[in-house]
């Protein structure tokens, strides 16, 4: 690889291959005249357009590339690939903030500029403990720092704080307020202390599961034990499960709202885990 290859490789943030692809839709055979016509067929083809990243095992972007070097086959069937245009970022270079000082925001219009990406970090608070969420609020704000001056990013908390969410190319305002979350999982303590797949089995039904629990945490002359596991078990499905029910309804609301902003939107969730 030339030097000039390198400094190429080394300017390049993202590159994504817009590959377009031809799908030929077939009609069945129709007779348009007299038995003596030969049959015709009536056929349309449709481009469709195809977003893939090619990278090397290195995870650097691969260059170059054209319609040739793409195989697409859809429910095992091979299409053509008419053309491959390359999308991508340039890396975008500013000099490091001084210590303490948070640098300016680039502007934050009240639109999204064509040369932003957008990134939005939406955070499951109810899914971390107060002790758990700082090293995934920490990951976060490593995230942001490799982000283009220029890209754009807001923050999402739910599902039981105001749903708000603000675009911004202040990325240190949005790294703050990462740094203030609260862990908020609050979990369920029961008489056996279940685990969740104890839960999900027993409630599914699971014989043996519950048999399992019964023999660790039951006397043998409890007859009563079983029914009380049971009980329980269905308390704490029921608990989880208006719990997940809401994650995913401020969840949800979140996707809602993004359709209504044009161009590309990548949502990163940060979450402890859903029990379904």
């Amino acid at each position: 690889m030339s030097a000039g290859e390198r400094d190429m490789r080394a300017r390049i943030l993202s590159a994504t291959w817009a590959v377009a692809i031809s799908l030929l839709l077939g009609a069945e055979p129709r007779a348009t005249g007299a038995p003596q016509q030969p049959q015709r067929f009536t056929s349309n083809v449709n481009i469709l357009p195809v977003d893939v990243r090619v990278v090397d095992r290195n995870g650097q972007p691969i260059l170059g590339l054209l319609p040739a070097d793409f195989t697409v086959s859809i429910n095992r069937h091979d299409r053509r690939v008419v053309s491959a245009d390359l999308v991508q970022y340039s890396a975008a270079t500013s000099p490091p903030p001084l210590v303490n000082i948070a640098p300016p925001a680039l502007r934050t219009p009240g639109q999204i500029p064509d040369d932003s990406r957008v990134f939005v970090l939406a955070v499951d608070n109810s899914s971390f403990s107060a002790g758990g969420i700082r090293p995934a609020m920490l990951a976060a704000r490593r995230f942001i720092d490799n982000l283009r001056p220029n890209d754009m990013v807001g923050l999402y908390v739910y599902p039981f704080e105001r749903p708000t969410l603000a675009l911004t190319h202040d990325h240190r305002a949005v790294q703050d307020a990462l740094a203030r979350q609260i862990g908020r999982r609050e979990d369920l303590h029961g008489t056996y202390h279940l685990r969740p797949s104890e839960i999900i089995e027993i409630t599914a039904g699971d014989k043996d599961a519950l048999r399992q629990v019964v023999e660790a945490e039951c006397d043998a002359d409890d007859v009563g034990c079983a029914r009380i596991i049971e009980a329980e078990a269905s308390m704490a499905a029921a608990y989880y499960e208006s719990e997940a029910s809401q994650r995913l309804y401020g969840l949800g609301m979140l996707i809602q709202d993004l359709g209504q902003l044009p161009g590309r939107k990548t949502v990163v969730i940060i979450s402890g885990g859903l029990l379904t």
